[in-house]
């Protein structure tokens, strides 16, 4: 039986030289409904955030706020860790990873949070990725060309609720939505 790990993150900017802010991660059952959840709101370990206004705007981040709710990057590596001790036990099963664009978002967690070897205890290397399976539903035309390829565009096209846009929990939502609603449409379209 599989679990899954949808999982999302929010940062200062493009790049990895960027301040992570914010990490979610949902273990998911093997119909794709929530098990339990794991919001970090994160900090540089020596206090400096590397950010762009952009992203803080997009990400609707007060830094000054945050900053004193936010763990520092070193003590969340240890909240994952047991996070995911306890949702599988000694890595027993690898949590199959899900989001969009998920690749960038592993390997921020990677460099940030938790060593390569770490994480691959706990979670597999093959993942389920909605931007991915986007590109692949519009070559086989069981998603129109009109619709980007963004999360947002496929929320809308798949009239998948929007709460929350652009934070790590409501991306979480919103892939985990369209998810859904891509696997009913490759089952139909068989």
């Amino acid at each position: 039986m599989n679990q899954y790990l949808a999982m999302d993150i929010e940062t200062g900017g493009f790049g990895h030289d960027k301040a992570l802010l914010s990490a979610y991660f949902l273990v998911l059952d093997d119909k794709f409904e929530p098990v339990e959840g794991l919001m970090l709101l994160l900090k540089p370990d020596d206090g400096i955030y590397h950010v762009t206004a952009e992203a803080l705007s997009v990400n609707r981040i007060d830094l000054v706020q945050h900053d004193k709710a936010a763990i520092y990057l070193k003590d969340a590596g240890t909240v994952l860790y047991e996070f995911f001790q306890r949702m599988n036990p000694l890595g027993a099963t690898k949590l199959i990873p899900i989001g969009h664009n998920v690749p960038f978002d592993i390997e921020f967690v990677k460099a940030k949070i938790m060593s390569a070897g770490t994480w691959s205890k706990f979670v597999s290397y093959r993942m389920l990725d909605t931007g991915v399976i986007g590109q692949a539903l519009r070559a086989t035309n069981l998603l129109p060309t009109s619709v980007s390829g963004s999360l947002g565009s496929l929320a809308s096209h798949f009239d998948v609720p929007v709460k929350n846009a652009h934070t790590a929990d409501g991306d979480v939502m919103m892939t985990v939505g369209v998810l859904k609603k891509m696997l009913e449409l490759i089952k139909l379209g068989n």
